[in-house]
């Protein structure tokens, strides 16, 4: 396994910046898994998905994307809760880690787009982003609930 990394690691060249790494690694390996973990609310964790997203979209298929969500679930859930799960912003944070979550599931095509457009509103309501890219607002609402 090491190997296969040497490359990467090669302190005589100029260092790669991540485009150049992911071509890299597609030519030496195949389809690389890009995973990013993220709090949907957290200003960090946009800033990094803008950055990622357009170079993810310029590679497409060649790059297996996973978004994963951090958050904790309760020790113990009481029926008064809306959620399991609590985050560090509270649950409109895990309300919209959900909501992206199933975005992925049913519109994947359409999903970077909503988490671009709805990291510039996070104060605002997400149909707005939803309608904007023409994805159906109540089918999200109903898997949600």
């Amino acid at each position: 396994m090491v190997a296969l990394h040497t490359k990467d690691v090669d302190h005589s060249r100029a260092p790669m910046n991540l485009e150049e790494l992911l071509a890299s690694r597609i030519a030496r390996m195949g389809k690389p898994t890009l995973e990013l973990f993220v709090m949907s609310h957290c200003p960090y964790a946009v800033q990094a998905e803008e950055k990622l997203i357009p170079i993810l979209k310029k590679f497409g298929d060649a790059i297996d994307f996973n978004l994963q969500f951090i958050a904790q679930e309760k020790e113990a859930p009481s029926t008064q809760d809306i959620t399991p799960f609590i985050s560090l912003r509270g649950y409109p944070e895990v309300a919209e880690d959900i909501r992206q979550l199933l975005i992925a599931q049913e519109y994947p095509g359409r999903y970077l787009d909503y988490i671009l457009c709805r990291g510039k509103k996070l104060d605002k309501s997400w149909e707005a982003c939803a309608q904007k890219l023409g994805i159906d607002v109540a089918k999200i609402q109903a898997l949600f609930d």
